[in-house]
């Protein structure tokens, strides 16, 4: 797993209040009902993370935690 999938997982948990486990790469971001906090929530914590600017708009267009990571790596 990369470092990149782990520490979306944990962002996600840690907004939703869940158990990372339970956040796979092809989990449906829509699934997790965030809201647009929640949303300025993961996107501050990616962008401090891996020192990247990640446009909100560019993470509503991922449809999985792998896309996000996609996002992340380009």
């Amino acid at each position: 797993m990369s470092d990149a999938l782990t520490t979306v997982q944990a962002l996600l948990a840690r907004v939703k209040g869940m158990d990372a486990d339970r956040l796979l790469p092809e989990t449906d971001i829509q699934s997790l009902q965030l809201d647009s906090l929640d949303i300025l929530e993961v996107v501050m914590g990616i962008e401090e993370t891996f020192d990247v600017e990640l446009d909100p708009t560019r993470f509503a267009d991922c449809r999985t935690l792998a896309d996000i990571v996609r996002a992340i790596e380009a």
